[in-house]
C-alpha cells in the first residue's frame, strides 16, 4: 500500500502518465458498465466487486458522475449555457476515474495480482447527450486529451445492459431517475450507439430466465477478462465436516478469507444488509428479492455507505437472528468455490460451487470430505438459518430464567 512518505511524489508521477500506460504497467483492467435507466447496473456492479475481491483481486467501483451531480443539486436546468453543464459532467467523470484509479494503485497486492476498476458509465455516454465535436473540444481544451485515444483505449471492456422489460421498469430505487419507460428505451438506444466501435463492447440483453441470469452474464464476461473461471447461475451446495484436513486444504489453496455479518430486514419481499470484511476493509451491501417464484424472482443488490447500513439496521427483523460467518473463496478444478463457516455452528460448513461450464456432475475437490448435497434442502437456506438461530436464542433465554 502507498506510504504517506512518498504519497505526493507518487501522485505527481501519475499525472505525467497516460491512462493507458497506467493500466498496462499496473495490470489494472478498467471496465465500464453502461446502459439505459433501470438496466441493472448498480446490482451488477456490487456483485462484480464482491466476486472479484473474493478471488483475491482488488476491485474498486467508480460512482456515476451525472447521478452524483444531480443528487447534490447540480442539474442541466442550473445553466443557461448547456455546454457548461456537459463540461462539468466530463470533468467529474475524469476526476472520479482518476481518483479511484489512484486508490486502487495504492492498494496492496495490486502490483502482483492486478486489479479491476469498474466504472458506472464512462466518457462515451456523453455522446448520447452531446455533440461529438463538443466532447472533442472539451477533452482537448480542458484536459489536454485526444478524443480518439480516449474513446478507443481508456476502457479495457465496456458492458452494455439493456433497459429492463416494461413490467420490471421502476424509478423507485434511484432518486435521480425520472424517465418514463419509453424515454428510457430511447435513451438506451442512444447510449448503445455511443459505444459502438469500442474494441471490446459486450451487449447483455434481457433474454434470460431471470434477472439473476442477466447479471450473471455480465459477471461471466468480467471473469473471462480477469482470467478466472466464469461462474454460471447454477449453484450447488454441499455439507462439509470440519477437520484438520480442511484447514490444511484451505491453506494450501490460498483461500481468500472474508468475514460476513448478514441481517434480514422487515418489509415486503426478502431484504437484507451485509457487512463484507476482507483484510480489515469493510464493504456494505443491500439486497432485496421479490416473493415471486424463484425462476422469475428479481433481485436488487447495491453497495451502500456505512451510514445507510446503520439506518437499515434500525428495521431488522427480530424473527431472524444476524448471521455471522467466515467465507473462504478458492478456485479448484477450474471452478469457483465458496466455503461458509457459521460462527454459531463450527462443526460443519456449507460448500457452494458456481461451475464455469454446464456439466452433469460437479467435480468436487478430492481432498474434501462431503457429507451430502443440500442444494434443495430449505434447512440450509440462509434466511431459514437466521430464523432457526433466533428461535434457539429465545429458548436459551427462557432456560436461563
Amino acid at each position: 500500500m502507498c506510504d504517506s512518505v512518498y504519497y505526493y511524489s507518487y501522485l505527481t508521477i501519475l499525472k505525467k502518465q497516460k491512462w493507458e500506460e497506467i493500466m498496462t504497467q499496473s495490470k489494472i483492467k478498467t471496465v465500464v458498465l453502461t446502459g439505459g435507466p433501470c438496466s441493472g447496473k448498480s446490482t451488477a456492479i456490487s456483485q462484480i466487486v464482491e466476486f472479484v475481491n473474493s478471488l483475491g483481486i482488488r476491485a474498486v467501483s467508480v460512482p456515476e458522475a451525472a447521478t452524483e451531480l444531480k443528487l447534490n443539486g447540480v442539474t442541466f436546468d442550473n445553466f443557461e449555457n448547456p455546454v457548461l453543464f456537459q463540461r462539468f459532467i466530463i470533468e467529474k467523470i475524469l476526476s472520479n476515474e482518476s481518483f479511484f484509479m489512484k486508490t486502487l494503485r495504492c492498494s496492496k497486492d495490486v502490483a502482483e495480482k492486478g486489479g479491476l476498476l469498474i466504472c458506472d458509465r464512462g466518457l462515451h455516454d456523453c455522446l448520447a447527450y452531446s455533440d461529438i465535436e463538443l466532447v472533442k473540444r472539451v477533452l482537448a481544451m480542458d484536459h489536454g486529451l485526444d478524443f480518439k485515444a480516449e474513446i478507443t483505449s481508456r476502457y479495457t471492456m465496456a458492458v452494455y445492459m439493456n433497459v429492463a422489460p416494461k413490467e420490471y421498469y421502476t424509478t423507485v430505487n434511484n432518486n435521480a431517475r425520472e424517465e418514463t419507460y419509453l424515454e428510457a428505451r430511447a435513451l438506451g438506444i442512444k447510449i448503445a450507439a455511443a459505444w459502438v466501435g469500442h474494441p471490446n463492447l459486450i451487449l447483455v440483453g434481457n433474454d434470460y430466465s431471470s434477472f439473476e441470469g442477466k447479471v450473471n452474464a455480465v459477471i461471466q464476461n468480467i471473469a473471462q477478462l480477469m482470467g478466472v473461471p466464469q461462474p454460471l447461475a447454477i449453484e450447488r451446495k454441499y455439507l462439509v465436516p470440519n477437520s484438520v484436513a480442511l484447514d490444511r486444504f484451505l491453506e494450501d489453496n490460498n483461500a481468500v478469507r472474508v468475514n460476513i455479518v448478514q441481517h434480514y430486514l422487515k418489509g415486503d419481499g426478502q431484504e437484507r444488509v451485509r457487512a463484507w470484511t476482507r483484510d480489515g476493509a469493510t464493504t456494505y451491501f443491500y439486497a432485496k428479492k421479490s416473493n415471486e417464484p424463484s425462476v422469475e424472482r428479481v433481485k436488487i443488490e447495491e453497495i451502500i455507505s456505512h451510514k445507510k447500513y446503520q439506518q437499515f439496521l434500525q428495521r431488522v427483523d427480530l424473527e431472524c437472528a444476524p448471521i455471522e460467518k467466515v467465507r473462504y473463496c478458492f478456485i479448484e478444478n477450474n471452478q469457483y468455490f465458496r466455503l461458509d463457516t457459521f460462527c454459531e455452528d463450527a462443526c460443519s460448513h456449507i460448500l457452494e460451487v458456481q461451475p464455469s461450464t454446464i456439466q452433469t456432475e460437479i467435480e468436487l475437490p478430492t481432498s474434501l470430505s462431503v457429507i451430502r448435497e443440500v442444494t434443495d434442502d430449505p434447512k440450509y437456506y440462509n434466511c431459514n438459518i437466521a430464523k432457526q438461530l433466533a428461535q434457539q436464542r429465545k429458548q436459551q433465554k427462557r432456560y436461563e430464567k
